[in-house]
């Protein structure tokens, strides 16, 4: 899948949290939103 870069303004102490973890921002984005929204990835 490709993926398309973005820039979001995030507050400073989330942005701390997410350079903390050992996992990509994006991915932790990705799922968190996959989670929190119930969303799938669409199929080819």
């Amino acid at each position: 899948m490709v993926k398309v870069p973005v820039g979001y303004k995030l507050p400073r102490w989330l942005v701390e949290w997410l350079r903390d973890q050992d996992e990509p921002a994006a991915q932790l984005i990705e799922d968190a939103l996959c989670k929190r929204h119930k969303l799938k990835p669409p199929t080819p």
